[in-house]
């Protein structure tokens, strides 16, 4: 894996760099990202070329975060089409049963445990110490944040946000684009676009303001 491309490249993008470059020791890294092409940072380039045929041979990673899953999602799509590499990255020092399913340009930061039969959709990032239990599954371009424990047989929708420290009982649904705060302990199903928030969960009126 001598190239590698980034689409977007904020703290997110930086945090994976540091995990990809010490793993697989790329030759060249370029970057889509209009503010640091703005800067005059050599090896940025202008956000919408990232399907440009001339970066053909690249392997891409895309370096948005917890708010931009949707634009994640459409530029996922748009490269899987192209035929671009997607590869996913695993850092060493997770654990993955032989049963799991990892999608394509899923990220998993150190130390998240990943149990059998378990279903890891495509654009997912799963950040540090997140384990996930048997029999469960978790949508496209879903972000899991620091700490989260996922109990077993339970379903999560794409696109959704689940906030640091979480924990997920047994055999419950989130739907697409919901959200959980930090803390949340979700005990029943939670529907799509929705936020929840507290020690037993609570249904907000309203999006969590994300940080």
């Amino acid at each position: 894996m001598n190239k590698i491309a980034f689409v977007g490249f904020g703290e997110l993008g930086e945090q994976l760099w540091e995990f990809i470059q010490h793993s697989y020791q790329p030759a060249v890294k370029i970057v889509f990202d209009d503010v640091l092409y703005e800067r005059g940072i050599p090896n940025a380039r202008p956000f919408n070329q990232y399907t440009d045929e001339q970066f053909k041979e690249y392997h891409f990673f895309i370096g948005l975060g917890y708010r931009r899953m949707a634009l994640k999602l459409q530029i996922l799509t748009n490269l899987q089409q192209l035929g671009r590499s997607l590869p996913a990255f695993i850092h060493p020092s997770c654990h993955i049963a032989p049963t799991a399913q990892i999608g394509y340009a899923t990220y998993l930061y150190p130390m998240c445990n990943i149990d059998r039969m378990v279903s890891i959709g495509n654009g997912v990032l799963l950040n540090n110490s997140v384990v996930v239990s048997h029999n469960t599954n978790v949508g496209n371009c879903c972000f899991l944040s620091p700490g989260v424990i996922v109990c077993g047989y339970v379903n999560i929708g794409a696109q959704t946000f689940i906030g640091a420290g979480t924990v997920i009982t047994n055999g419950v649904t989130i739907g697409e684009q919901a959200q959980t705060g930090i803390g949340t302990v979700v005990t029943g199903q939670v529907p799509p676009h929705t936020s929840v928030i507290g020690n037993p969960m609570r249904i907000l009126g309203r999006e969590l303001q994300l940080k």
